[in-house]
């Protein structure tokens, strides 16, 4: 009776052993042939045990960045620099631009010199200066100098816009000169000149014609007039005029 308690005791021991180097507690006893737990467990138990503390620390413990954030720290504010409003100066209201009619000829002032009248035509696109006395003459019975000479300036302005355009200046005249005189015209436009010289025994009429770009802008027209006898022979005669100037633009 005595040897079945010890050996009930002994037995009693070596299982409480066995539990306590196992890892289970003493108080819940395993039932005699259960397998140990070091004896039972897989590598792949083994490890999910041991990947159970990391997720339970990462629910526990981890918090993102951007929880943090929501949480209670506010993202850095952005200063936004605005420049300040630009003032315009006002605005002028200026009437509209009225466009350039054609070209035509604007006034005229044809002087006295020579008693000219003028006529301009109703488009002022034409115009008509007449003389009444712009001549020049040598011999005739009369001494006279070997060279006589005349002329007669005249402003002639165009007005409207650029085109494409010619303005023809026209000197109509009589000429006459025996065998001992010449004859000279010049019709001269702003620094360009047209030249009739006659030689001896002339009597005829003339047109004398110069043409130029039209553009809006002044022309100086000048008309000279020049008789030049024969050296020693004062009796030569010699006549010369200019009856009209005529101005067109075309």
């Amino acid at each position: 009776m005595r040897s079945r308690i010890l050996l009930s005791v002994v037995l009693v021991a070596m299982i409480a052993l066995l539990y306590a180097c196992s890892g289970r507690p003493t108080d819940q006893p395993a039932a005699v042939g259960d397998p140990s737990p070091a004896v039972t467990s897989s590598p792949s138990a083994g490890s999910a045990s041991h990947r159970a503390p990391s997720a339970a620390g990462s629910q526990t413990h981890g918090t993102s960045p951007a929880s943090k954030s929501k949480a209670g720290t506010s993202a850095p504010k952005t200063t936004v620099h605005t420049k300040p409003p630009v003032t315009k100066p006002p605005v002028t209201a200026h009437p509209p631009t009225q466009p350039a009619g054609p070209l035509r000829f604007g006034p005229i002032a044809p002087g006295t010199s020579y008693g000219p009248a003028i006529d301009i035509s109703p488009d002022r696109r034409a115009l008509t200066l007449t003389f009444d006395a712009f001549e020049i003459e040598v011999g005739n019975g009369e001494q006279t100098p070997t060279i006589v000479s005349r002329s007669y300036p005249l402003v002639v302005p165009l007005t409207g816009a650029v085109q494409k355009a010619t303005v023809e200046f026209h000197a109509s005249g009589f000429v006459f000169a025996d065998r001992d005189t010449t004859a000279t015209l010049t019709l001269a436009v702003n620094g360009y000149q047209s030249v009739k010289s006659w030689s001896p025994d002339i009597d005829d009429d003339f047109v004398q014609t110069l043409r130029l770009p039209a553009t809006p802008n002044s022309y100086h027209v000048s008309v000279s007039l020049q008789l030049r006898q024969r050296s020693g022979k004062p009796e030569a005669t010699g006549y010369l005029n200019v009856l009209s100037i005529d101005a067109q633009i075309v």
